[in-house]
């Protein structure tokens, strides 16, 4: 990570405990709860700097821990956003550069896609990973290539969030400027068979989901 960079950890309300052993504290500048994420984070021990809500999910034992950790605690009651677009707007946010996401799946299928869709609004001003249990996902504006080191034989999926113009390379089913999303197919279990492989978004915008490998 260059000096010039600004990592922040946005954790959700969603499937987090088993996703917290696979980011470290010590690489974010920042880290934002929102609403009753605040709940898991402190009971594995995590210190937030933000606390961002309407709050109808977070315990009272949380919201007096977190005031007294002088966590910075922002009270959203506003319906017209949701919790997350709220935090990708806070002023605490707008030097950050690079947003890992964890807690964004594993409950409601509803919230997942919204954060995802909330999320690909600013992929062109954000790098966000998306970490889960089972993998993780980088968002990949158009206008944009994705190097994969270090993955041959590993599988990975490229998903058209909108209709989109994609270019697989060093894969086993390459494609060139295919139409991907919307109504056309996805590459979903796609293997990577070279060092230097690479995806090359030329219009829309894509997820692209790399398994974790199992243990």
């Amino acid at each position: 990570m260059s000096k010039m960079n600004k990592r922040a950890l946005i954790v959700l309300n969603g499937e987090i405990e088993p996703a917290l052993p696979l980011v470290k504290r010590e690489d974010y500048q920042l880290i934002i709860a929102v609403d009753g994420a605040i709940n898991t984070l402190l009971d594995q021990g995590w210190t937030p700097d933000v606390l961002l809500g309407d709050f109808d999910s977070v315990s009272d034992l949380a919201m007096q821990v977190a005031l007294e950790a002088e966590v910075k605690v922002i009270h959203t009651p506003d319906q017209d956003f949701t919790d997350f677009e709220k935090a990708l707007r806070l002023p605490e946010i707008q030097d950050v550069t690079d947003i890992d996401l964890i807690g964004h799946s594993g409950r409601r299928l509803d919230h997942t896609l919204g954060s995802l869709y909330a999320a690909i609004s600013l992929a062109d001003r954000f790098k966000f990973r998306l970490i889960d249990p089972a993998g993780t996902g980088y968002l990949v504006p158009g206008g944009e290539m994705l190097p994969l080191k270090d993955q041959v034989d590993n599988l990975c999926s490229v998903l058209g969030l909108v209709p989109s113009i994609v270019s697989l390379d060093g894969f086993q089913w390459p494609l060139q400027d295919a139409e991907i999303g919307g109504l056309n197919k996805q590459s979903i279990s796609n293997i990577i068979v070279s060092e230097n492989a690479r995806i090359r978004v030329t219009k829309g915008a894509v997820l692209v989901y790399l398994p974790r490998a199992e243990s």
